[in-house]
């Protein structure tokens, strides 16, 4: 079972001053700063790499607890951090050297206290000669690290970005690939046309998915909307229990289903036609998406399939009148910024960028959704 400590409510008198000092001096991420009501505050803050953060507010603890010491900040050079620190305007003390083990340490505003840490062997995080098998890497920054003589048999990589990176003398056998592929070099071939073109090759449709004129979206729109109506029929001869049941951790059928409205909302409703909260309860945004406020994210729900085709199809109606009415002005225009939080950030984006998105993701969680559909009837046959 995990347990992980993820938060850690900190007393404070003036929530302005602790933030200014978190987020200014020290350099913690601020998370949300909200306030849901009933004169309630709520400030969330992160220190840089860190999975746990710290809360402050008005109205969500006793205001005359205590200061919480000996917070922990574990650094890989002490020296440098203290530097940074000093030059932020923090009061940090001088090093001490415990055995190896280095500390300094300095106060928030209502006293608060803090230690930053140097453990020996953690600079740089060498792994030398370590076991890590069956070890999970989640929110990790792995920028610029090196990898030699690793065995990655039998790992799993999901939502991960993968650029910049070179892979030199390695064996690789049995692997799959799922995503998008661009300028990837193998023994000097660049690999990314040739999957390009062998995937258009066996789907002509799947060209269709890159128009470039409005005729060519209401073609492509006209395209999702004869597949998916084969994948939901194709669905509906499952017992509904399977419909809820995800196929080797990704979404399940409904759960897919209610991303795509998700995506309907965001990048048609929101981001062309300019609704600044066009949220239904269904939605579902992707995984590693921020917490937002206003934005849901219900992944306990079990709706029936009707009923999630009732969003769905109301979303793709909305879909189908837009594409109707485009015109080469209107495709070639930039959305108006919507000025509220939310998916994606206020700013303005090509209309037919965000026309794009919606397409690709139409045309791929088709595409998953299908191969999910095949393991499910396998399951059901087995029953």
């Amino acid at each position: 079972m995990d347990m992980r400590l993820e938060l850690v409510p900190l007393p404070s008198s003036d929530v302005d001053a602790s933030k200014e000092f978190y987020v200014e001096r020290v350099g913690f991420t601020l998370d949300h700063d909200v306030e849901p009501g009933n004169g309630m505050r709520i400030v969330q803050l992160t220190p840089p790499g860190s999975d746990c953060s710290v809360v402050i507010g008005v109205g969500i603890g006793d205001p005359a607890a205590p200061p919480v010491t000996g917070l922990h900040l574990v650094v890989d050079d002490i020296e440098a951090a203290r530097a940074e620190l000093l030059g932020r305007g923090v009061d940090v003390s001088r090093v001490d050297d415990m055995g190896g083990v280095k500390y300094a340490y300095f106060t928030d505003p209502d006293g608060n206290s803090w230690a930053l840490q140097e453990i020996p062997g953690r600079g740089g995080r060498l792994f030398d000669h370590v076991d890590l098998t069956g070890a999970r890497f989640e929110h990790v920054d792995l920028t610029d690290a090196r990898f030699a003589s690793v065995d990655l048999t039998g790992a799993e990589f999901r939502s991960v970005d993968i650029k910049n990176v070179a892979l030199r003398g390695v064996e690789i056998g049995h692997v799959v690939i799922t995503g998008e592929i661009l300028d990837v070099t193998v023994n000097g071939v660049d690999v990314g046309p040739l999957v390009e073109a062998e995937l258009d090759r066996r789907d002509p449709d799947r060209p269709r998915m890159r128009p470039t004129d409005p005729a060519g979206f209401r073609e492509a729109w006209d395209v999702v909307e004869r597949r998916w109506a084969v994948t939901v029929e194709r669905a509906r001869r499952l017992p509904a229990d399977l419909l809820h049941e995800s196929v080797d951790g990704e979404w399940s059928f409904i759960e897919t289903l209610r991303h795509l409205a998700f995506a309907t909302d965001a990048w048609v409703r929101r981001g062309i036609l300019g609704d600044p909260a066009p949220w239904h309860p269904l939605d579902l945004p992707w995984d590693q998406m921020p917490d937002t406020p206003g934005v849901p994210r219900d992944r306990e729900v079990r709706p029936s399939l009707d009923e999630a085709l009732t969003l769905r199809h109301d979303r793709m109606a909305t879909v189908r009148t837009v594409v109707d009415g485009l015109t080469d002005a209107s495709l070639a225009a930039d959305t108006t910024p919507v000025d509220a939080p939310g998916w994606p950030p206020p700013r303005s984006f090509p209309v037919r960028d965000c026309l794009l998105v919606v397409l690709n993701e139409e045309w791929e969680h088709r595409e998953y959704a299908e191969r999910d559909l095949a393991v499910l009837e396998e399951r059901l046959a087995q029953r």
